[in-house]
């Protein structure tokens, strides 16, 4: 089943991060995940496990290179799938067309508040 309220979390959390113009880069969907100088660089996988797992979650899965299926998992969509490919692979460069994507797998998504990691 998918995990809506996930996505939802997800993407209020990349749009929260791309609105403030005076912090660090901090999405990117060309980076499953890296820890940098100014926290976490990461895209919508990297972020999906950083949510639901929590750093030591995150750190794990980096280090193993399961960021892809996990995230997956915890987004209750195939890996290796169609969807996987539209939220993991697609280049939005900008959240307005991520929120397009991932709003074309779960469906309209509902507002949540952002917790800032």
């Amino acid at each position: 089943m998918k995990n809506t309220a996930l996505a939802a979390r997800v993407m209020a959390h990349v749009e929260h991060l791309a609105a403030d113009p005076t912090g660090p880069d901090r999405w990117s969907q060309n980076v499953w995940g890296v820890e940098t100088d100014c926290g976490t660089l990461a895209c919508f996988a990297g972020w999906t496990v950083m949510l639901a797992d929590g750093p030591e979650g995150f750190d794990e899965a980096a280090r193993t290179g399961t960021i892809p299926p996990r995230a997956c998992e915890l987004l209750g969509v195939e890996y290796n799938g169609a969807e996987e490919a539209l939220l993991f692979f697609d280049t939005a460069v900008d959240p307005d067309r991520l929120r397009e994507t991932v709003e074309s797998v779960f469906g309209k998504l509902p507002a949540v508040e952002t917790a800032t990691i």
